[in-house]
């Protein structure tokens, strides 16, 4: 029996090192579907690995010469109508919204509709080289944004599906307080998948309840191991993310210079824009405590993060980002029964609470984290187990690959035979 084509829209996965949590669900997804990956990455570097039989196929984001000077004026002009009807559309919903229509909003919108119409423009010509004729394909965007709008735009006869995060969701992180085309993209979905119950709430406030269209599948991890709390002296706390503002790695750097009593060994894992800044930060504040060492792991692979947690069995995770989907750190150390800080941000709560660590407020001070970490691994061991052990049910109940990517191939799979 021949698979189902599925074209996966991502933002440079197989290249660089972003969007590594697509690895686990495409080992599910290649086993069921012809999988064709269309990346959008601006560099050409080595691609990661990917599933024997999974093609990848690069377009890269910035449109080419050629496309600009030949291709272009005819698929805008071809596109002509919908362009008109798509831009009264979204003036119409921004005063529905009460967001005023400036200049900055206006090329933004502009910018989007572009890319939208030029990456539809592509997806035709792959969908008639690699698709069959006699198989409805399914069109798959990771992210609620530009490439969205492309699958939006493609023939109603197409199955059509997208993921929805965190800069794709919430307008209120985005520069402009804007987030283009959203209520059209979802009309024109089968399905819209959230990875947490709040990203689903907030859209809902936003947009109203009346899509049926939209489902929460929370995205998962490699199978981990619950490992029992160690019974060393000195703690090792862990922390994973990209080093820029709204991840507020200096919290952490400031509540560990407020502690004195415990020994404990930090590493954070990630690299960013940040990362000289506040390693020079660490080695100033906590260049006198005699009772903390501290390592800036830098960009580490996710294999490599994982062997960590197994080989050194952290005693706590702590994670202080302002703004979140769900993240996929804190899931991860969920995985081997971590007891996890988190600040009340987004998706946070639904994988931390009192069971399995805190949750501090969204705009927790250092002094109020450096509470939290003293309070926890200063627990009796049993306390400690139970948090442990709550971690770990947690990651087992929402977040297991096998559950999770076969109840979401189910679904796709739903919507395929739907449109038979």
């Amino acid at each position: 029996m021949n698979k189902r084509a599925l074209i996966l829209i991502t933002t440079s996965y197989p290249y660089g090192n972003e969007e590594v949590f697509i690895t686990e669900e495409l080992k599910y997804l290649s086993k069921d579907f012809n999988v064709i990956i269309l990346s959008r990455s601006i560099e050409m570097d080595t691609p990661r690995p990917v599933p024997s039989g999974v093609i990848v196929i690069n377009i890269p984001a910035k449109s080419s010469l050629f496309y600009k000077l030949f291709i272009s004026p005819f698929v805008l002009l071809s596109n002509s109508f919908i362009i008109g009807q798509l831009l009264v559309h979204e003036i119409l919903e921004l005063r529905r919204l009460k967001i005023s229509l400036n200049r900055p909003r206006l090329i933004k919108m502009l910018h989007d509709l572009g890319k939208g119409i030029e990456l539809k423009y592509h997806l035709n010509k792959i969908v008639k080289q690699y698709c069959s004729k006699q198989s409805i394909p399914i069109l798959y965007s990771y992210w609620m944004i530009n490439p969205a709008l492309a699958i939006a735009l493609m023939n109603k006869r197409y199955i059509k599906i997208a993921r929805i995060h965190r800069f794709d969701l919430f307008f209120e992180d985005d520069h402009l307080k804007y987030l283009s085309f959203q209520r059209f993209k979802v009309s024109r979905l089968n399905k819209l998948y959230f990875v947490s119950l709040h990203g689903k709430s907030y859209w809902e406030k936003k947009f109203g309840n009346r899509y049926n269209n939209l489902e929460v599948s929370k995205l998962s991890t490699p199978i981990g191991k619950y490992l029992p709390a160690s019974l060393r002296g000195g703690k090792i706390i862990a922390s994973c993310s990209h080093l820029i503002h709204f991840k507020r790695v200096h919290l952490i750097i400031e509540a560990l210079s407020l502690i004195d009593n415990i020994m404990l060994n930090w590493v954070h894992f990630g690299s960013g824009e940040l990362y000289n800044e506040l390693k020079n930060n660490a080695e100033l504040l906590l260049k006198d405590k005699s009772n903390i060492q501290f390592k800036f792991m830098g960009q580490t692979g996710n294999a490599d993060i994982r062997a960590y947690y197994a080989n050194n069995n952290p005693d706590l995770f702590i994670h202080t980002s302002s703004s979140e989907g769900l993240p996929v750190s804190i899931i991860e150390a969920l995985s081997y029964g971590i007891p996890v800080i988190g600040l009340d941000a987004d998706g946070v709560k639904e994988v931390v609470s009192s069971r399995n660590g805190e949750l501090l407020p969204r705009d927790a001070t250092p002094a109020e984290i450096a509470r939290s970490i003293e309070k926890i691994l200063l627990l009796p061991a049993k306390k400690i187990e139970k948090l442990r052990e709550e971690s770990y049910r947690l990651w087992e109940q929402n977040h297991h690959p096998v559950k999770n990517n076969n109840h979401f191939i189910q679904s796709i799979q739903s919507l395929a035979n739907e449109g038979s």
